[in-house]
């Protein structure tokens, strides 16, 4: 069924018996209505092709359609399509006859039934009724086909400036290792020329210029570390997460062996839970991990003993806790912001980047990671994996 008649109000009349259908035409014409009657199913169902506001069928043409075309043009209509029907039906009791003529109006979807004699002017009240059905369905298709426009030219538009994303991310990838690669040189020269001074020449440099040489030094081997760390958050971005499943009691542990062995950690108590399990990706898990467990280590009280636990909550949140110094609450969001730190660097060194490789990590596994603490009591990091 095409688009046309869209603003008609013809009404197509199909009764087959005697002059039923010229009556019927005459009665809709004489209140206003465009009425056509049709001489035969055949003939019917070629002008309902066509478009049209409504039609109007006496029980016979139920009948008279052998071969079922009524039913087959009413269900070529488009989804946003139903053409509202008035059938006019015999009076009389619920026999077989009814039970058929109910069976056969099935297929029609959108009818009214009104029972035979009747007046024309209940006949026509009931047509202008059916094409006010049927402009409101012309107007739903309007609507539903503005929204199909919308959202075609939304999707174009997401599409467009996907590509133009994925392309500024390119380049920021590419410009992120050209600085990488770039800077990587000039300061590993600044780090081996101040120490190659401070080797040779140590007795000829005074100790203030020594002290200047050292803090140089310092200072490089601390870009380096920053532009590792910017490297690495850049790559994360881009990281699909390889799942499997995984030990994280074994992972923990690996990462807390090797932390207390770089760091020289003799009286630390770290404790991991055992039976641990998660799918996550390993590599990306264990970085996790390791920026966690070492913030715990790092930010111990001045004067106590670092004291840290791995474990999970019974509702599947992991956690890492600690007994340090704590921040203030209001703090727990900032901390995953790149260069957010709370401290001075002279008191806790660190680049401000590793909490936001957690984030981006946790996030990129379809889980989330929160802190909860208070200033001298310690913190506890939680994240989950999706």
């Amino acid at each position: 069924m095409n688009d046309e008649g869209r603003d008609s109000t013809r009404v197509l009349v199909l009764a087959p018996v005697g002059r039923d259908a010229d009556l019927l035409v005459q009665a809709a014409t004489a209140r206003g209505l465009a009425a056509q009657a049709c001489p035969s199913v055949d003939a019917f169902c070629e002008a309902f092709s066509t478009g049209c506001g409504a039609a109007l069928l006496t029980e016979e043409a139920l009948y008279a359609d052998s071969r079922g075309r009524l039913r087959s043009s009413v269900k070529e209509q488009p989804a946003w399509s139903e053409v509202p029907f008035v059938v006019l039906a015999s009076r009389g009791q619920p026999d077989e006859r009814v039970r058929m003529t109910l069976d056969l109006m099935q297929p029609l979807r959108n009818a009214t039934v009104i029972e035979r004699p009747v007046r024309p002017g209940t006949i026509v009240s009931a047509l202008e009724g059916a094409l006010r059905d049927r402009r409101r369905q012309y107007e739903v298709r309007d609507v539903l086909e503005e929204l199909r426009i919308a959202n075609g030219a939304l999707e174009r538009r997401v599409e467009a400036r996907t590509a133009e994303l994925v392309a500024k991310i390119g380049e920021l990838e590419g410009f992120c290792y050209s600085v990488s690669h770039d800077m990587r040189a000039p300061l590993r020269a600044i780090v081996s020329n101040a120490s190659l001074v401070l080797e040779e020449e140590g007795g000829n440099v005074s100790e203030e210029g020594g002290a200047h040489l050292r803090r140089l030094t310092d200072a490089a081997m601390k870009m380096a570390r920053l532009v590792d760390d910017l490297l690495q958050y850049a790559r994360l971005g881009n990281s699909e997460p390889r799942r499997e499943g995984c030990d994280v009691s074994a992972m923990a542990q690996r990462v807390v062996d090797e932390l207390l062995f770089d760091r020289g950690e003799e009286g630390a108590v770290v404790t991991v839970q055992e039976g641990m399990e998660g799918e996550c990706d390993p590599r990306l898990f264990g970085l996790v991990l390791h920026n966690l467990i070492d913030n715990a280590l790092k930010y111990r009280a001045p004067s106590g003993t670092a004291r840290v636990e791995i474990g999970q909550e019974p509702g599947g949140a992991f956690f890492v806790r600690d007994h340090g110094i704590g921040f203030a609450p209001e703090y727990a969001a900032q901390i995953f912001k790149p260069f957010e730190r709370l401290h001075r660097d002279e008191e806790y060194p660190g680049t401000g980047i590793g909490l936001a490789n957690v984030q981006r990590i946790v996030e990129r596994h379809g889980g989330r990671v929160w802190a909860e603490s208070a200033i001298g009591k310690g913190a506890t990091f939680l994240f989950t994996l999706g």
